[in-house]
Parts: structure tokens; sequence; C-alpha cells
């Protein structure tokens, strides 16, 4: 139980974060926190690290390929394993 709190928890302050983002740093692109600190802002149109901007296509027929397989393993483990025992 304590591993779906956490991952809720993380999942919500991601989601609350991005919100707060884009409501108030998008506008402005930049905030000065210190005189040596700012908050910049920057869309990522790619993957992890910015790597291969603008082929959100391609990963998401990839991510949707992937679940697919993952859920036909899933059912046939499932089958296999299953007993009237």
């Amino acid at each position: 139980m304590g591993f779906f709190l956490v991952t809720f928890l993380v999942f919500l302050i991601d989601q609350v974060s991005k919100f707060l983002v884009i409501r108030y740093l998008a506008p402005v692109r930049e905030i000065k926190i210190l005189s040596f600190f700012y908050l910049t802002y920057q869309e990522n149109t790619g993957v992890a690290f910015s790597l291969l901007p603008g082929k959100n296509s391609f990963f998401i027929l990839l991510s949707s390929l992937l679940i697919v397989f993952l859920l036909f393993l899933f059912l046939k483990e499932r089958k296999d394993n299953f007993s009237f025992a």
C-alpha cells in the first residue's frame, strides 16, 4: 500500500508543478529567484534530455505497440498458468 501512496504523491506533485509552471512561468519565460539563480521556462519536444525533438508520433506508436505486446504477454502467461486445481 505504501508503494501506491508514494507513487500517487509523486504523480500529484509532478502534475501540480507542471500546472504552476505553465500558469505562472510560461508567460514571463524567466524568474529571478536570487542574484545567481533563475528559473527559465523551456519546453521539451523530444524524449529524455531533449533527444529526437519533434518525433512525438514515433514515440506514441512505439509506446502503443509496447503496451499491446506487454498485454499479450500478460494474457498468455495468465492462460498458461491457469489450472482447475
